[in-house]
């Protein structure tokens, strides 16, 4: 440590100072923890879960289909050329947007369509249940761990991931 010292340049041992206090905050994060509510997590879950039963259940009417799988390619490319669209490439919500003022009918199944996926993107990603340690004898503990890195960007913000304990999930996403 002492070499370095001696032969760091002067921006080296600037940044030293500046990003070496951040860590221990960042360390104290990552073990402690995030509190949260389980109880109210599984209630907001079954909430948007009946959600999308019921709009999966609506376009299934709507298609005259059962189990339509909005997150299919397969099955959207078929149904954006059943609704006309034949040169589409993909069912990528840039394109489904794109395709939305061609007829007002074809515009409210796909609103229901990209709402049904981002309820299911929600429900997958952010209500998550994925606590620490993730065994049945305490699964209602209410600690979601998670790892910071003060160095993760060049703009100086913190970078988030899941926990180093192959649980938790990415703080910033929540």
């Amino acid at each position: 440590m002492l070499a370095w010292l001696k032969e760091a340049p002067v921006w080296a041992k600037n940044n030293y100072l500046q990003e070496f206090p951040v860590v221990h905050c960042m360390h104290l994060c990552e073990m402690a923890g995030l509190k949260i509510d389980v109880n109210k997590l599984d209630q907001i879950k079954e909430f948007k879960a009946a959600q999308i039963k019921e709009l999966n259940t609506k376009l299934d009417k709507q298609l005259n289909v059962t189990n339509f799988n909005t997150n299919s390619p397969k099955q959207m490319k078929a149904l954006l050329k059943m609704l006309g669209y034949k040169d589409a490439k993909s069912a990528d919500e840039k394109t489904l947007v794109a395709l939305k003022g061609k007829h007002p009918l074809n515009s409210l199944r796909i609103d229901e369509i990209i709402e049904i996926r981002k309820l299911r993107k929600l429900v997958s990603t952010y209500l998550k249940r994925d606590i620490y340690p993730p065994t049945s004898s305490n699964i209602n503990k209410e600690i979601v761990l998670y790892a910071l890195n003060p160095h993760g960007t060049e703009t100086g913000r913190l970078a988030s991931k899941d926990s180093h304990f192959w649980c938790g999930m990415n703080i910033q996403n929540i």
